[in-house]
């Protein structure tokens, strides 16, 4: 795959994350349209938002050394996450997107392979805010586990395993522990995977399953089914007409339930029925007292699951919306 295009970190609110430069992209994909109005188009239909799907910096662009009246000119540059690149290859809906949108996937997996393996972030780091998710989901684990009726050492074994396949955090070497648990042998990696993959049924790495649907504007969408979705995406690939039906749905069928921070702030956090796919994020947006935003995303492949069930509800009490597959 021959693509020009330079993946590099930036900091986008408080973690270092990988982007591409919109420029770049915007001569590749070949877009008739000027750079500046189509990316300033892309941002309000889409709904990007700053510091959480890109950053923006100014800077001065090179005179023209064969003119003598050029001067440098202040330019915006636009540094996209991987996920809005690969969202804005997806709407072009021609060979060059689509062949943009594998490219910046395989960047995706070649990052998550030399993170996986060395625990560090981007700049060499340990990224401490995906380890504090890491360990979040570790507690979800070992409440499933104990649900099922697993003792303490054996919670404690299974989520480790989770995390080292989920996240690449070996938390007991993180710990400089010898075993899971005192008193017990730890597993080897191979051992831990086994268990987890058949209990907690996650993707294989090979292979991705690609989930697709057709939005309201015609528009093909694709997504593998490891990819993570926010309630509006949700909503598209499973045909609801907004963000707000399909939350309200994921409640009524116990998925998710509705929490209010002090400030009158509502998010949501998945049920035991739903941690199986959603993950709570902090988001770089901010609320009226000055904290992150928790946002709940969802697994892609988590679409089939709610596409399945609602096929099967009642056409009186069916939720607001029509699926497109």
């Amino acid at each position: 795959m021959n693509i020009a295009i330079a993946v590099n970190p930036k900091q986008i609110g408080a973690e270092s994350i990988q982007t591409i430069n919109a420029r770049e992209l915007h001569e590749f994909l070949g877009v008739g349209k000027d750079f500046s109005n189509w990316i300033k188009e892309r941002i309000r239909k889409y709904e990007f938002v700053e510091n959480q799907d890109f950053v923006s910096t100014e800077c001065l662009s090179s005179p023209n050394l064969a003119n003598s009246k050029s001067r440098p000119q202040k330019i915006i540059e636009y540094h996209l996450t991987l996920d809005m690149a690969k969202e804005l290859s997806m709407v072009e809906n021609n060979d060059r997107g689509r062949e943009a949108r594998r490219y910046f996937i395989e960047c995706e997996k070649n990052l998550y392979t030399v993170l996986k393996a060395s625990n560090f972030d981007v700049l060499g780091r340990i990224n401490v805010r995906k380890l504090e998710q890491a360990a979040k989901l570790h507690r979800s684990v070992r409440m499933l586990a104990r649900n099922r009726g697993l003792g303490l050492p054996e919670q404690v074994e299974q989520a480790d395993a989770v995390i080292l396949q989920m996240t690449g955090f070996d938390i007991p070497k993180l710990l400089g522990l010898s075993s899971s648990y005192v008193g017990k042998k730890r597993k080897t990696q191979a051992e831990q995977q086994q268990p987890a993959q058949a209990d907690m049924r996650l993707p294989e790495p090979r292979g991705l399953k690609i989930i697709t649907a057709i939005n309201k504007s015609g528009i093909r969408l694709e997504v593998s089914e490891n990819e993570m979705l926010n309630a509006s995406t949700l909503a598209e690939y499973c045909g609801f007409a907004s963000a707000v039906s399909i939350n309200r749905w994921l409640v009524e069928r116990g998925f998710q339930l509705p929490i209010v921070d002090r400030s009158g702030h509502q998010s949501y956090q998945p049920t035991n029925g739903g941690i199986e796919f959603g993950i709570v994020k902090t988001v770089p947006r901010h609320n009226s007292n000055g904290a992150a935003v928790p946002q709940l995303c969802w697994k892609a492949g988590f679409v089939e699951v709610v596409r399945k069930l609602a096929e099967n509800v009642k056409p009186d009490h069916a939720p607001d919306f029509q699926l497109r597959h």
